[in-house]
């Protein structure tokens, strides 16, 4: 059985290049936003085994949707404001499985993503 990536990201284009890039190894759950990205975690059908994650997002931003998810569950931060000084005083206190600064290389998230599953 795959492990199940749910994947928050406010950008269209991103959330389908992510998701075509993964899905081969992954089940891929996607969450247009924070609150969405919220919900399937509380109240979703699956269980999450990790979740990847935009900072900047309408509604429920990134650090927000972290600080509401349950401890046990790995988080990899993706974005382009890691330099952002609200994100990145935040992301010292929620120490998240991986931080990758947009843009990236696939490969560079596979590999974040294969650390945190030991792989």
């Amino acid at each position: 059985m795959k492990p199940t990536i749910l994947i928050v990201e406010d950008n269209e284009d991103i959330r389908k290049f992510l998701q075509e890039a993964l899905v081969e190894d992954y089940d891929i759950v996607i969450a247009g936003e924070g609150y969405a990205g919220l919900a399937e975690v509380m109240v979703g059908r699956q269980d999450i085994d990790l979740i990847i994650t935009d900072l900047q997002m309408p509604g429920l931003n990134g650090v927000e949707l972290i600080e509401n998810l349950p401890r046990d569950i790995p988080v990899i931060v993706i974005s382009a404001f890691l330099d952002h000084p609200k994100f990145r005083d935040s992301l010292r206190h929620l120490h998240p499985a991986a931080v990758i600064e947009k843009p990236f290389r696939i490969s560079e998230l596979r590999q974040a993503i294969q650390q945190v599953f030991g792989q």
